[in-house]
């Protein structure tokens, strides 16, 4: 998988990690792990009550080992401003 993240490096991705965060950002690194070094990156998240908020977090560095789906951002796709929460997922 890391060699995949090769063509990934310096453009915009969307990360969902184990505990159901959504992160976009510019992938500027990575390791064997798959420790993910993220810049210009938003948390975004989505409550029942309210809705899409992003939180600004500049550069954030995302384990490798709660990393459930990476990839590319697609310019053409847009993600809603109302939806139900990802669930956590929950490790046995």
């Amino acid at each position: 998988m890391v060699s995949t993240l090769d063509q990934f490096v310096e453009r915009e991705i969307y990360v969902i990690s184990t505990d159901g965060r959504q992160y976009q950002g510019i992938l500027k690194g990575f390791d064997q792990a798959v420790n993910l070094i993220v810049s210009q990156c938003k948390l975004i998240s989505w409550n029942q009550d309210c809705p899409r908020d992003e939180i600004d977090c500049q550069i954030m560095i995302i384990r490798g080992d709660t990393v459930v789906l990476l990839g590319l951002k697609d310019p053409a796709m847009e993600l809603p401003d109302i939806a139900d929460p990802i669930p956590q997922i929950i490790h046995t």
